[in-house]
């Protein structure tokens, strides 16, 4: 399994389902009022995004906008997805790029926009269903002389449902 970005909101936000081309221009700064896309109008968005280096950028940057180098004029930079979250909570009219995992879906103070219809869930992520996704990569040397029991053992566990719903929460 791999990891998800997905695309939060304030769970005080009306907006469930914008497309990706309105994703794409709410954080280009195009679209800058959620009446434009389903919200209350009058409402300002408040577009919070993560370091250039985090995976969760890095992921989102290219789904929304391919090989060009997106820029986010009026938005509010974190460091860490911790802030993120809680620009999310305190901001009723922000939308933050997250990483999908089960304490965001869970989080009852936001919610996870769906994208073209594919909500953004953990179970999606699983099946392939959900589009934004980055895999995660454990390297060992291909001489299992050389690999421990002890990695090995934890490898396999990795591998396991039980370790995949695991990895699925972080």
């Amino acid at each position: 399994m791999g990891a998800g970005t997905a695309v939060a909101v304030n769970s005080a936000n009306p907006v469930t389902g914008p497309t990706k081309e309105q994703i794409r221009d709410i954080f280009a700064g195009k679209i800058t009022d959620w009446g434009s896309v389903g919200g209350e109008a009058g409402r300002p968005i408040r577009v919070i995004v993560r370091e250039p280096q985090s995976s969760t950028r890095v992921t989102f940057d290219k789904y929304f906008f391919g090989d060009a180098k997106p820029t986010y004029p009026h938005a509010i930079n974190v460091v860490e997805s911790k802030e993120a979250y809680a620009q999310i909570r305190a901001q009723a009219d922000s939308i933050a790029m997250v990483t999908l995992q089960t304490s965001t879906q869970n989080d009852p103070t936001m919610r996870l926009l769906s994208l073209d219809g594919v909500a953004a869930s953990t179970a999606n992520l699983a099946n392939g269903v959900y589009p934004i996704r980055r895999p995660v990569y454990f390297f060992i040397s291909a001489d299992p002389g050389r690999v421990k029991s002890a990695v090995r053992v934890f490898v396999e566990f990795i591998k396991s449902r039980e370790g995949q719903q695991i990895l699925s929460a972080f």
